[in-house]
C-alpha cells in the first residue's frame, strides 16, 4: 500500500489534530499508516478526540454522549487509551467537552425557539388583522359602481400602501421565523444562518407593526363621519 503523502509532511501538531478531527473517515487510515500521529496535540493540550468534541455537527446535531462514544469508538481504538481521558488546558476530558459543547449549542436552540415562536405570532396576529382591514374597505363602497368611496382621495392611497406593506413584511417575517423554527441548529448555523434569518424576522416585523400601526391612524381618519 503506498504511504500517505500526508504523513511526508511535517505539519504542526495542531495542523495534525485538526485535520484529523475534520476528516474523520481519513483519520483511521492515516493513523493507521503511522500510529505516532495519534500521539499529537495542539498549544491547547488538545488531542483530536477534542477537536472532534467541538464539531458536533460532524456527529450528528444531538446532545446524546451514545451517539458521541458510537461515532468517535473507531478512533479511540487507535489512540492511546490514556489519550481518551486526557484533559485539555481547561481541564476537560473529550467527553467533558462534547456534553459542554451541546449544552450551549442546546440552550441557544431553545432560546432562537423561543423567541422566533413569540415573533411569528405577533406576525401572525398583524397578518390577520391587516388582511382583515385590507378587505375591509373603511367608508364603504358605492351601491351602483362598488368603487370605494375614498378612492380618490389621498388618504385611502396611503392606507392601502401601508396596510399592503404592513401585510407583506408581516408574512415574511412569518416565513423566516417559521425557518428558523425548522432548522436543524447545527453548529455552523449559529455563526450566520440563524442569526442572519433572526435579524431579517425581527426586521420585517418591526416594518409591518410600523405600517401597521400608520394604516390604523388612516383607517381612523377614513372612517370619521
Amino acid at each position: 500500500m503506498p504511504s500517505c503523502p500526508v504523513l511526508s509532511c511535517s505539519a504542526p501538531a495542531s495542523m495534525t489534530v485538526h485535520l484529523l478531527a475534520r476528516l474523520a473517515h481519513l483519520a483511521l487510515k492515516i493513523l493507521e499508516e503511522d500510529k505516532s500521529l495519534a500521539y499529537a496535540r495542539d498549544t491547547n493540550g488538545e488531542t483530536a478526540l477534542h477537536v472532534l468534541a467541538r464539531k458536533p455537527s460532524t456527529i450528528g446535531n444531538k446532545s446524546d454522549l451514545g451517539i458521541w462514544k458510537r461515532s468517535i469508538n473507531p478512533l479511540e481504538k487507535i489512540v492511546p487509551p490514556s489519550y481518551i481521558k486526557m484533559k485539555n488546558s481547561k481541564n476537560q476530558t473529550p467527553k467533558e467537552l462534547f456534553a459542554e459543547e451541546h449544552k450551549l449549542l442546546k440552550e441557544g436552540e431553545k432560546w432562537m425557539k423561543s423567541t422566533a415562536t413569540s415573533c411569528m405570532l405577533v406576525a401572525t396576529f398583524i397578518a390577520t388583522v391587516e388582511f382583515a382591514a385590507i378587505i375591509t374597505v373603511p367608508g364603504g363602497e358605492n351601491n351602483n359602481t362598488g368603487v370605494p368611496i375614498f378612492l380618490r382621495e389621498k388618504w385611502f392611497l396611503i392606507f392601502v400602501i401601508s396596510d399592503a406593506i404592513a401585510l407583506f413584511s408581516s408574512s415574511a417575517s412569518i416565513i423566516m421565523f417559521l425557518s428558523i423554527l425548522t432548522s436543524r441548529y447545527a453548529e455552523n448555523d449559529f455563526l450566520i444562518s440563524l442569526p442572519t434569518r433572526l435579524m431579517f424576522g425581527i426586521s420585517t416585523l418591526f416594518i409591518s407593526i410600523a405600517t401597521m400601526v400608520l394604516a390604523s391612524l388612516y383607517w381612523s381618519h377614513l372612517s370619521d363621519p
